[in-house]
């Protein structure tokens, strides 16, 4: 896991997965929540309106002849013909009318009989409950088995002392429609969250491989590598630091050219007087019989061991200028064994 959050260009492609799943994802849904409640709403006023006119055409008085006579009634079989034949105009599912008791007087769907009571009807309970004389009521939106969804709308009707319920109940293609875009949207959104990934995890690797390959050049800087040459060929910020640090490399370089060249003019200047001092030492070192000539010899000794290679590179010839320095220094070496006062 740890290796995987290591890699920039698959967290830039993951991030940009997120972000363009989550935009999708509240745009789909407000985008079919607005329409689904646009659709409702519409779907609901023509319900509306469709009740009013199936309520204008039912006659009041037929509707206690049936409730006295049932099937056998004329008033029956003309007002099912009547409601069968709204139905199939209006393109309504069912038509059906019951009493208080929410027992059926008449139902254009033949698979329900005469004083069947309809416990559907419970799920529209507080609706009914409700209902007013000459208003009308609109159920919640309902899916069938076929996923069909659908609505009803009840108007109440008064005849004589008893009253009377008509119901409509009508199938939203529009809303089955809906349904299916919404599936199509659905795997139009998974086509382009994947095209998305794809895209930016390519995009990502364009900014992480230059990425890299400066890590790597910064890594052979700190271990001493100056001599590879840091180079892209990029027009961005990355190219722009590229040619940083390439500049910064070459920095580094000319620093150490120099530091070169003035350790060995230090070693020059180290070297020479030794030179002479060693030399002096030795001669003094050869004559001298007293035994204070110990520390001569002594101090001849520390200056052969010096090493040789003190410069790498040859030296030139002594300067005029360094030859007080080298006397001075002889001098002071010396002076206690030739008995004469070093002057200030």
């Amino acid at each position: 896991m740890q290796a995987w959050r290591s890699r920039l260009y698959l967290r830039t492609a993951v991030l940009t997965l997120l972000v363009t799943f989550l935009s999708l994802s509240l745009i789909g849904y407000l985008l079919f929540w607005q329409v689904s409640n646009l659709l409702e709403k519409q779907f609901g006023e023509n319900l509306r309106n469709l009740s009013f006119f199936i309520t204008e055409s039912v006659e009041p008085a037929h509707l206690q002849l049936i409730r006295t006579m049932g099937k056998r009634s004329r008033s029956y079989r003309t007002e099912r013909f009547n409601l069968i034949k709204l139905k199939e105009k209006a393109g309504l599912r069912r038509i059906f009318i019951f009493n208080e008791n929410w027992q059926s007087l008449l139902d254009t769907d033949s698979t329900y009989f005469t004083e069947q009571k309809y416990f559907d009807l419970y799920l529209d309970q507080r609706e009914l409950s409700e209902l007013q004389s000459d208003s009308v009521v609109i159920s919640d939106m309902y899916e069938d088995k076929a996923g069909v969804f659908f609505k009803r709308a009840y108007t109440k009707i008064i005849s004589g002392e008893d009253s009377y319920f008509i119901g409509i109940e009508a199938g939203n293609r529009f809303l089955s429609s809906y349904k299916n875009m919404k599936r199509i949207y659905v795997l139009f959104s998974g086509m382009i969250v994947v095209f998305v990934f794809f895209i930016s995890y390519f995009f990502a690797r364009t900014i992480s491989e230059p990425v890299k390959k400066l890590a790597q050049s910064t890594r052979e800087i700190q271990q001493g590598n100056l001599k590879k040459e840091i180079r892209l060929n990029m027009d961005d910020e990355i190219g722009s630091l590229a040619r940083s640090m390439e500049k910064m490399r070459q920095s580094i370089l000319r620093k150490e050219l120099q530091q070169e060249i003035v350790l060995a003019g230090i070693a020059h200047e180290i070297r020479n007087p030794l030179g002479g001092i060693e030399m002096f030492a030795g001669i003094i070192a050869e004559e001298a019989e007293d035994r204070k000539s110990t520390r001569l010899n002594s101090s001849h000794t520390d200056i052969s061991r010096m090493p040789s290679s003190a410069c790498k590179k040859k030296p030139p010839p002594p300067h005029p200028s360094h030859t007080l320095p080298t006397f001075s220094l002889l001098l002071f070496l010396i002076h206690p064994f030739l008995h004469i006062p070093l002057s200030s």
